[in-house]
């Protein structure tokens, strides 16, 4: 059965005490992050899957991200949390690492249980074939003798430009 619960902001701690807050994972930003990857693809057919990927998760952060608290410019002076600062702030590789282990890697993980077929009653489950004898292993069973080859059971490929004989005809 499949259960639907609420989901809440996320917040992502970064070193040096900074926090980013994140939407709730909705299809939008999944649908944010594929079409990211969609644009990569489209401009450079020869892109590495592990380069699209980067791309769909950045895509996802763009959509996600609402605002943050502790991260500032060069200046030291705080930095608001707009579509340009965002933009740089994924440049980073630490905070880009972290957003991706603390929001994208868990959403993905929780749409991929989400997506598994529950266990068949028929099938293979404990459940299912608790009480039930299994058949053994093939391994287990006697091997049937090998039937000698004889001259007219053993086929031999005609030579190299040599025409193919013919079916015989019932």
């Amino acid at each position: 059965m499949l259960t639907l619960t609420a989901s809440e902001e996320v917040t992502v701690k970064l070193a040096g005490g900074a926090e980013i807050d994140l939407a709730p994972p909705s299809p939008r930003i999944v649908a944010a992050g594929r079409q990211a990857s969609r644009r990569a693809l489209d401009d450079d057919a020869d892109l590495s899957g592990a380069m699209a990927m980067v791309a769909f998760s950045e895509g996802v952060l763009r959509a996600a991200i609402l605002r943050w608290r502790g991260i500032g410019g060069a200046d030291g002076e705080a930095l608001d949390c707009t579509s340009a600062t965002v933009a740089l702030a994924l440049r980073d590789i630490g905070i880009f690492d972290a957003l991706d282990a603390g929001y994208v890697i868990p959403m993905m993980a929780r749409e991929t249980e989400k997506n598994v077929s529950a266990a068949s009653s028929a099938g293979t489950s404990k459940r299912a074939t608790a009480g039930k004898d299994i058949a053994g292993s093939a391994a287990a069973t006697k091997p049937k003798p090998k039937r000698k080859r004889t001259a007219t059971s053993r086929k031999t490929a005609p030579a190299k430009g040599a025409p193919r004989p013919q079916a015989a005809k019932r």
